[in-house]
């Protein structure tokens, strides 16, 4: 996701009585980032996962969607 350890970052920094999941995917460098993020606030409200086989799992049990705007992850978010 473009930007993605900005909007984790602010997030991190903003809502502090939620808990936060982030999919990075294959996207390694973000990953590596997002874990120094989570470190650096030690923000333990926040869990992180490389790519994963159970994201519809998640995102049925998300009250919340932050995604990129492709189409197969909007029609599958709208699904649920």
């Amino acid at each position: 996701m473009p930007r993605g350890e900005e909007i984790l970052e602010e997030m991190i920094k903003k809502l502090h009585n939620v808990h936060i999941l982030m999919v990075c995917g294959k996207n390694e460098e973000l990953y590596k980032k997002a874990v120094k993020i989570v470190e650096h606030h030690s923000a333990t409200h926040v869990q992180l996962y490389p790519f994963i086989d159970f994201m519809y799992d998640l995102m049925a049990a998300a009250d919340i969607v932050v995604t990129k705007a492709g189409p197969a992850a909007i029609m599958e978010v709208l699904s649920l």
